[in-house]
């Protein structure tokens, strides 16, 4: 039930804010950095419900969006996007703690995964 009411405010603020940045209300980089915060929840929400069913997900993905994310938040930094580049690099590094929670929950294959399937 919270994860739903956080996804149903959530979802129209991005545009909020998007209209808000085209009329100039604030600035881009405020309207992109409100929108990274607003995607840091999602990972958010992931690490807690792994570390309650201690489980992994999936490594390859977490890690992709982990190091892309940091890598552009470093290039947003570069263009002198400060709070912009400081969501982005946030939001990189949760999802790569992710990749951490999934290599520590890692189950050992069992003997039913290893049979050949007929």
């Amino acid at each position: 039930m919270k994860a739903a009411l956080i996804v149903g405010i959530g979802a129209p603020l991005p545009l909020v804010l998007l209209l808000a940045a085209i009329v100039g209300v604030i600035t881009f980089d405020m309207a992109i950095s409100g929108i990274q915060w607003i995607l840091a929840i999602s990972p958010v929400l992931l690490i807690i419900d792994n570390y309650r069913q201690k489980r992994g997900q999936n490594v390859v993905a977490y890690a992709t969006l982990g190091t892309g994310l940091t890598s552009i938040g470093a290039m947003f930094m570069l263009m002198g996007l400060g709070l912009t580049a400081l969501a982005t690099a946030t939001n990189g590094m949760l999802w790569a703690l992710l990749v951490l929670q999934s290599v520590i929950y890692r189950r050992p294959p069992t003997e039913a995964s290893n049979t050949p399937k007929v």
